[in-house]
């Protein structure tokens, strides 16, 4: 079976080319790392399918309730935000945002925002959604807690990520086209500094406690879409958005997360099978990591000390000690692993796109607890911690499906 890519229109991205367009590589900033209380055994409810997309839910031990709720065409990411109770899905085709209740999954709002919206951020401290559009080359602004649409900021071209650093009050977008991150007010939406970056910048990530912003630059490719040397990172002042330093790490980076307790930053390397480990405080490369094949994703789980890589390439995780950064454990997963979220009570979700499920880790010992289905190429996974459930992107199946009990009386 020949695996599938989170674009129907291209070419597999583990094919000998690797595609350079902003839309292409969308999807694989899409990594992220949710906070929950953890899950029982879940069972599958079934889940019609259709071009206007559904919600499933999954139970704890027993199935408390049936619900489906229709969302846009092709839920390309969503965030959570536990503050408001609220689940924010952004529909790429349709250029929306279907907003959920996390509880009992009503359907709250749908909001119109820019062209192809491909990223959802959520400011808790202002109580703002920040909403990338690729294809509008511009981020909408949300109210999280009644949907209401705000504004629609202009930033550089083809923006495909975002990051908050909630201590500063700014939001950091990647500008893919432009090689550039915007700067912007979280309060006021103001665009306040544009800041030159490496070629290709997909996706970025805080270091909270040092005021620190790590942006991943894809790097350049050839007229054969090749790509032309190594990646970098640039680290980014959180406060001033100042560039402080400049980084080379491996072939065609795609990923990064940070370990708080030990300031380090683990970037995925898709193209030269390694993840390059960086010391935030002093903007140093410390070590280079052989993992598997074509890793997509990374999951810091902090309190077990553990780094997690989806290797796309050779449906495998690899487990690593985040201070020493030795590998620990190779486990074996469905087809297609494409993104991991590590929740706080040592369980990570690793979805396998490909085969169309969920697989739940256990990130203390590194072994697989359950594997659930879910709709269609899983790409994305928000938990919502206070409701305790985890939400999956199913982007080709046009449908989300979700992890844990309904609260709504059958």
């Amino acid at each position: 079976m020949t695996k599938w890519t989170p674009w129907p229109w291209c070419k597999p991205l583990w094919s000998k080319r690797l595609w350079s367009a902003p839309t292409l590589v969308a999807l694989l900033a899409l990594v992220l790392v949710g906070r929950g209380s953890g899950f029982g055994r879940a069972l599958t409810i079934d889940q019609p399918a259709g071009s206007s997309g559904l919600v499933s839910a999954l139970a704890r031990t027993t199935v408390v309730s049936s619900r489906s709720v229709r969302t846009g065409r092709t839920p390309w990411a969503l965030a959570v935000d536990p503050q408001s109770g609220r689940v924010f899905v952004a529909n790429s085709t349709d250029n929306t945002v279907s907003i959920f209740d996390a509880r009992s999954l009503a359907l709250v709002r749908v909001v119109s925002v820019g062209d192809s919206p491909v990223k959802i951020v959520v400011d808790q401290r202002t109580c703002r959604v920040f909403v990338v559009n690729e294809g509008g080359n511009s981020v909408s602004v949300l109210d999280a807690t009644t949907g209401q649409r705000l504004r629609t900021i202009p930033v550089g071209q083809a923006p495909v990520a975002a990051a908050v650093d909630e201590r500063t009050n700014r939001i950091f977008v990647t500008n893919y086209g432009a090689a550039t991150v915007s700067v912007l007010d979280a309060t006021t939406g103001r665009v306040v500094r544009t800041v030159p970056v490496g070629t290709g910048p997909i996706t970025a990530v805080v270091d909270q406690a040092l005021n620190r912003v790590v942006v991943v630059n894809r790097g350049g490719v050839d007229t054969e879409r090749q790509p032309i040397g190594a990646g970098t990172v640039t680290v980014l002042d959180g406060r001033t958005g100042a560039r402080l330093r400049m980084l080379r790490v491996g072939t065609y980076p795609l990923a990064v997360q940070i370990d708080d307790r030990t300031h380090q930053a683990f970037v995925a390397n898709y193209g030269s099978d390694t993840v390059s480990v960086l010391d935030t405080v002093r903007g140093t490369v410390l070590r280079t990591i052989p993992v598997g094949h074509r890793p997509s994703s990374i999951g810091v789980d902090q309190g077990a000390g553990h780094v997690f890589v989806t290797n796309y390439g050779d449906d495998t995780v690899t487990m690593l000690a985040s201070r020493s950064g030795a590998v620990l454990r190779t486990i074996r997963v469905r087809s297609g692993p494409w993104t991991i979220t590590v929740d706080t009570s040592s369980e990570a979700f690793v979805s396998n796109n490909s085969a169309a499920t969920v697989m739940v880790l256990d990130t203390t010992r590194g072994t697989v607890i359950r594997t659930v289905a879910v709709g269609a190429n899983p790409s994305d996974v928000g938990v919502d911690e206070r409701a305790g459930r985890a939400f999956v992107v199913n982007t080709q199946a046009n449908s989300i499906s979700v992890l844990g009990s309904v609260t709504t009386a059958a």
